[in-house]
């Protein structure tokens, strides 16, 4: 369990549901995101599965200051009024070459990946969201 994978899976679920929920703010408890992840790690010891408590915080702080979300508060199980600023939402909107015959966004992508559940979704979806993010910059 490496904090790069860690971070992939957590940014799909986050992502996902802010963009299903997107223009109302969203309360993110980590309880819920937690059990998601850590349920794709048979073999982790227990201080791997605290470990992911502070992948989930430090993510959401990652992807707010690279500009994607917007955080009103947060604390070490929740937070709150988190939204996708205008570059998070047309990051999820943008259709990756991989996929442009099919026309999914990569929204779309994280919330098929998300509701799939399997790790192998989660990274496909992610790694089309890093495409993006790369040739935006």
């Amino acid at each position: 369990m490496k904090n790069p994978e860690l971070f992939d899976i957590c940014a799909t679920y986050l992502l996902a549901d802010l963009y299903e929920k997107f223009p109302v703010p969203a309360q993110i408890e980590y309880d819920p995101l937690y059990f998601k992840i850590s349920e794709k790690f048979q073999d982790a010891t227990e201080d791997d599965l605290i470990h992911i408590y502070r992948i989930i915080e430090s993510s959401l702080r990652w992807l707010e200051r690279s500009g994607f979300l917007y955080l009103g508060h947060i604390d070490k199980l929740v937070a709150g009024d988190v939204i996708l600023t205008e570059k998070g939402l047309k990051t999820l909107r943008s259709v990756p070459h991989s996929v442009d015959v099919q026309r999914e966004t990569v929204g779309d992508l994280l919330a098929q990946a998300g509701k799939e559940g399997t790790k192998d979704a989660v990274i496909r979806g992610i790694g089309a969201l890093f495409s993006i993010m790369l040739v935006a910059v």
